[in-house]
């Protein structure tokens, strides 16, 4: 059985607005007039988030392109999304329990 968090997907609030420059990506919140630089690996984890991929699809393709184990993948992502979530930046939407096998 998936863990709770890994059937979460998440989306970018309306009010942010996201511009790539090289491999980092600037993040605006319009509502606050902050804005975040992410670096490479924000940049994809950002990317998997603004198609509303799970947070298991994103710890997945994490350790597809850069041969991170799964369970630092799985950390990473999740302090990441959290970090986002703690300035507001994203909204979590649940979703259908995934298939783990």
């Amino acid at each position: 059985m998936a863990n709770e968090n890994e059937c979460i997907s998440y989306r970018a609030r309306p009010t942010v607005v996201s511009v790539r420059h090289g491999d980092a990506t600037v993040l605006l919140d319009a509502s606050t007039g902050r804005y975040y630089t992410l670096n490479e690996v924000g940049t994809f984890i950002w990317d998997q988030v603004c198609e509303a991929e799970p947070v298991s699809a994103i710890r997945d393709a994490l350790c597809s392109n850069y041969d991170v184990p799964a369970d630092h993948a799985q950390e990473d992502v999740l302090a990441f999304i959290r970090s986002l979530a703690k300035r507001d930046l994203l909204t979590g939407t649940p979703d259908e329990r995934l298939d783990t096998q």
